[in-house]
């Protein structure tokens, strides 16, 4: 109970406790004191200003607490029409979705393909040498490999080998036993063709001690591809067959009859090995 109501009731006592003690006054007493009975009357009248400021005290305090809940009422009513406005947008557009898809499965596909060919061909002048030391470059990877490949490949470039940027690959060494590769990007594409054919040529090239391999630098989605073929090419090389892993990633297997057979598909490949 607030401090007011308790005022509210002491007051509504003491008027009654009043009333009381002047209506027993007056019936025993033949002539009532006219002042007595005047401070009496001022008494009460005080009494009944005092209960009725404290019950407007009350009201007031009321009010306030009302509205300030329907405020918060109103928020969250706002609130909540704004959701329910935002899920139908949702529903809707979900709904559209479905019934007209913005893209396809096929055409998802189809451009995930041509951003491959993209970046391919982008790489198409990269190559990627494995087994260098770290630190052999001594800072200048392209000055190295333009100095270096002549010799280490027994080749000539007649227009001079021009090399456009190279650097070691992001990757971490694996407990310090590996050496990052170098990927090396080249002005002429002939030189990259030049290059590839001396180190098959060559088939063992070393470097102080180290085995030096050219690959190219193909994107993860190729490299993915190309590696499904590892078992048939291990497989083939056990058997002697002559093969070629063609790009992106078609094993091409030349029989001993001149017949040559062909496969994307890397588990018919191996059944075919198998009946060799």
């Amino acid at each position: 109970m607030s401090s007011q109501s308790q005022n509210n009731t002491r007051s509504k006592a003491k008027l009654q406790e009043q009333a009381e003690r002047l209506d027993g006054e007056t019936a025993s007493t033949p002539a009532v004191d006219s002042v007595s009975l005047a401070t009496e009357m001022a008494q009460m009248h005080k009494l009944l200003k005092q209960m009725d400021s404290n019950q407007k005290k009350s009201l007031d305090e009321i009010k306030k607490s009302t509205t300030a809940i329907e405020k918060k009422l109103s928020a969250i009513s706002d609130r909540m029409d704004s959701a329910e406005a935002r899920i139908g947008a949702l529903e809707d557009a979900a709904v559209a979705a479905k019934s007209d898809p913005p893209v396809t499965a096929s055409q998802m596909d189809s451009i995930r393909k041509w951003i491959d060919d993209l970046e391919a061909r982008g790489r198409r002048n990269n190559l990627r040498f494995s087994g260098f030391p770290e630190g052999c470059e001594e800072g200048n990877a392209v000055a190295f490999l333009e100095k270096l490949l002549p010799q280490l490949l027994d080749i000539q470039f007649p227009r001079g080998l021009i090399i456009e940027r190279a650097h070691r690959t992001l990757t971490a060494q694996r407990n310090g036993k590996s050496f990052r590769s170098i990927i090396a990007k080249f002005l002429n594409f002939q030189d990259v063709k030049t290059i590839q054919r001396a180190a098959r040529e060559k088939s063992n090239v070393e470097w102080r001690g180290q085995k030096i391999c050219v690959f190219p630098d193909y994107t993860r989605s190729v490299e993915a591809q190309r590696k499904r073929f590892t078992e048939c090419k291990k497989r083939l090389r056990e058997r002697g067959a002559n093969y070629a892993l063609i790009y992106p990633a078609t094993l091409k297997i030349f029989l001993d009859n001149g017949v040559e057979r062909r496969f994307e598909d890397a588990k018919k490949a191996l059944e075919f090995i198998d009946t060799l």
